[in-house]
């Protein structure tokens, strides 16, 4: 699959989620402990929507699979979990709505992380070339941007958890 993120079980268990290019889904593979084999799990399929690009996956301390990604039809960045076996529910992180301009294309090059529990975003704003930050508060979603200008930020992004802080480099 294309826009692979791996992450770790405690158990052992290898997780890996993806863009299944040919069906336009969001997929975790999940392997066994013992390593004997791989199942897929659909986490985000419809016919109607090309969703999973720009997978990022995190795995928490209580085994949930965090998964950020990007809806390549609509552009935009898309948020679920996983926990043995259930998906949870889709959540719209960033429509791409900004006040008094055309909807931008969002979600490119998304990276997560867990603070606090609590799931954090960065991906890119494919209009601007700026580097966005969504963090979720309760139900709610809220971005900040935090690179922006014409240089052009955000692309093949990659982040590094070390238990306070998301680093992020671009």
């Amino acid at each position: 699959g294309l826009y692979a993120s791996a992450g770790y079980f405690s158990d052992g268990r290898a997780a890996v989620a993806y863009y299944d290019r040919t069906t336009g889904d969001l997929i975790l593979a999940v392997r066994a402990a013992d390593g004997s084999a791989w199942e897929r799990f659909p986490i985000d399929v419809d016919p109607a929507t090309d969703r999973g690009q720009w997978a990022s996956l995190v795995i928490a301390p209580d085994q949930t699979a965090h998964i950020a990604y990007q809806d390549a039809g609509d552009d935009r960045l898309y948020y679920t979990t996983w926990n043995a076996g259930t998906v949870g529910a889709i959540e719209l992180v960033d429509d791409g709505e900004r006040a008094g301009e055309r909807p931008h294309p969002v979600g490119g090059s998304a990276t997560m992380g867990l603070q606090g529990g609590l799931p954090v975003i960065v991906y890119q704003d494919q209009a601007l070339s700026d580097v966005a930050f969504a963090r979720k508060n309760g139900a709610s979603w809220t971005r900040t941007d935090l690179l922006t200008g014409p240089v052009g930020y955000g692309f093949w992004m990659s982040s590094a958890w070390d238990g306070t802080n998301l680093w992020t480099s671009h």
